[in-house]
């Protein structure tokens, strides 16, 4: 991966890390809506292809294998499955789904690494 992409993806990975906390924050003092439009909005399927904007060595999916793009968008997935649930207000659900949410990033960075 040429260094534009991996700079892109690092960027990405600490924006996301950092939604992932401000999620985190809202659940725990009750605002669940508002976690939910954090993780739609930062976090969700809406930034998928956001790269799309970059010069195209800066693109990183063209460099990705198929399997961990796919693990990328679950990831995504997740967070968008988690925002419909936290926009309810359902905060007992919303607290449940966290897992998938983590456990995406989790998954993802045990099977690659940017180097």
């Amino acid at each position: 991966m040429p260094w534009q992409a991996r700079v892109a993806v690092r960027a990405e990975m600490r924006e996301l890390t950092v939604a992932l906390d401000e999620v985190m924050k809202r659940l725990v003092a009750g605002k669940v809506e508002e976690a939910g439009e954090i993780a739609l909005d930062r976090m969700g399927v809406p930034v998928w292809g956001a790269h799309q904007k970059l010069p195209k060595p800066a693109r990183p999916e063209q460099y990705m294998p198929e399997a961990m793009r796919r693990m990328a968008l679950e990831g995504y997935r997740a967070a968008s499955d988690f925002a419909t649930v936290a926009r309810t207000g359902d905060r007992e659900t919303a607290i449940a789904m966290l897992p998938m949410l983590t456990g995406s990033c989790a998954n993802c960075h045990q099977s690659y690494r940017i180097r």
